[in-house]
């Protein structure tokens, strides 16, 4: 099975404890504006109503989480959401917003994780935003990303770069 390895030199310069990260999206309209994209391209493959059953890897804050449950519904029985998050800090944050949701799970786990364990869950939707530059074989990551796919699904993965 491929392993995937998390680079220890993120590509970024800044802090990226927990508590900066959630300062850097509070300052940042950037993923408004991404939240909004995905709002309006994801229906397009994925139709509100279909059975969905999404994996959002690196959760983060859940800003997308919150953009994916708007649409199709979160708590309905067509839609199941996971949400992975290696960091534990983040996983508790988004046990605590998401408690009670209906179909919502969180996992604190990483890609790697996930990947080697007995349960190979396929996707409908498998969404990573801004985490591919933490992996230093991209390809392995990119596979893994499609390995967790169901046939005819889709993947979504926002990515940019940020400039030291």
């Amino acid at each position: 099975m491929n392993r995937l390895l998390a680079s220890a030199f993120p590509s970024t310069s800044f802090d990226v404890s927990y508590t900066n990260y959630s300062r850097f999206l509070a300052f940042t309209d950037k993923h408004d504006h991404e939240a909004t994209a995905l709002a309006e391209a994801l229906p397009l493959w994925l139709a509100p109503g279909d059975t969905i059953a999404a994996i959002d890897v690196g959760a983060g804050s859940g800003r997308l989480a919150r953009t994916l449950c708007g649409l199709y519904g979160c708590g309905s029985d067509d839609f199941s959401l996971t949400l992975l998050e290696p960091a534990t800090q983040a996983a508790a944050a988004l046990e605590q917003e998401f408690a009670g949701q209906r179909g919502v799970t969180v996992t604190c786990q990483s890609l790697q994780e996930l990947a080697a364990g007995s349960s190979r869950t396929r996707y409908s939707l498998v969404l990573a935003s801004h985490v591919n530059y933490y992996f230093r074989d991209r390809e392995e990551f990119f596979d893994t990303m499609v390995d967790l796919l169901q046939p005819g699904g889709v993947l979504c993965c926002i990515s940019g770069s940020i400039s030291l």
